[in-house]
């Protein structure tokens, strides 16, 4: 019986290769999930196609991201067998990505080659567009503009139908609000001197002391940890230099950090910075676990950056010195 079967492939795949068939068209790209991703979650792209026994796809598929900064494979693209008809093999052409920025990706393309030993034939798939979404957790967690600073205060709004009346007696009344407040500030606190506003270093190193309390009594995975001192580092770098960093990848904020060849950074806080971002992202993106150590001292070495770059501190690298008021310790080492 086994011999018949295999008398019988055989003629049939003989046949199959005089009868000089062509393989089929690929399905539609299937993306999966097929709505709104996540950073970092894994998007399949798949589609189908069934050619004649003597076709068989090449070693490597093609993948064009053409331009499209923000996204990456997860994972080379492959073909496999996935059925053997009479006749023919499905076959399924598969892609992963990964996507480091909320925004949606067009223009992706898959490029497919077949050959039956004397010809062949090219297939060019066009991926659907791929958006990346915030979800609702994400959204409540962060404040509406990350880059705000927590202590800004909210600036009420003039309605465009007041009349000078009611405009007078706002005035007034404010007037009289802020001398009772004076008079009470000075019975209660005896005239003391009025607070001054701190700094967004200083809220920064706040922010990063408040997330070890919480990540030492465990009420914050040591992952969640991380990501969140990523973005408190990022945004205070923001709002010192001026830099876009807060939806950059890592490689991209880096050599913006260096445009011009110039960087209000010394040497050894980019490389500190470099290899603490790399890490966060191989925690945040590629699931690898973090370790307490490796957050403490992550956290210790931010704050340094933080204060040794805090306004009022100049750095001179060829000197190897900081010329200007002191806000910190010593020098940063590099690496975490």
């Amino acid at each position: 019986m086994v011999a018949v079967a295999v008398c019988i492939f055989a003629v049939k795949y003989y046949l199959v290769s005089r009868a000089d068939l062509q393989p089929g068209e690929f399905s539609e790209v299937i993306l999966t999930p097929s709505e709104g991703a996540n950073i970092g979650e894994i998007i399949t792209a798949r589609a189908s196609i069934e050619a004649p026994w003597n076709w068989r796809p090449g070693m490597n598929v093609q993948v064009q991201l053409n331009g499209q900064n923000g996204i990456q494979l997860h994972q080379d693209a492959h073909v496999v067998r996935n059925r053997i008809l009479w006749g023919k093999y499905r076959w399924t052409v598969e892609a992963e990505f990964q996507a480091l920025q909320y925004k949606t990706f067009e223009g992706i393309t898959l490029e497919v080659d077949f050959s039956n030993g004397s010809e062949n034939r090219s297939f060019v798939l066009n991926v659907p567009p791929i958006r990346v979404e915030e979800t609702e957790e994400e959204q409540s967690e962060e404040p509406a503009s990350s880059l705000e600073p927590e202590y800004a205060l909210a600036v009420p709004l003039v309605r465009e139908d007041n009349f000078w009346g009611r405009i007078f007696a706002a005035v007034l009344g404010l007037l009289v609000i802020g001398l009772v407040l004076f008079s009470v500030r000075d019975l209660l606190f005896g005239g003391r001197k009025k607070k001054t506003e701190k700094p967004y270093w200083m809220l920064s190193i706040e922010k990063i002391e408040q997330l070890k309390t919480r990540t030492a009594a465990h009420e914050l995975s040591l992952e969640r940890a991380v990501a969140r001192l990523t973005d408190i580092v990022r945004q205070y770098l923001e709002q010192r230099f001026l830099l876009p960093a807060a939806h950059l990848t890592t490689e991209e904020f880096m050599k913006n950090l260096e445009a011009d060849g110039k960087s209000p950074l010394r040497e050894q806080d980019r490389k500190f910075l470099k290899s603490f971002l790399n890490a966060a992202d191989y925690v945040k993106f590629a699931g690898v676990s973090a370790e307490a150590s490796m957050f403490q001292n992550a956290a210790d070495k931010a704050e340094q950056l933080i204060r040794e770059s805090s306004e009022g501190t100049a750095f001179n690298e060829n000197e190897g010195q900081e010329n200007a008021v002191r806000n910190g310790g010593g020098g940063m080492k590099n690496g975490i």
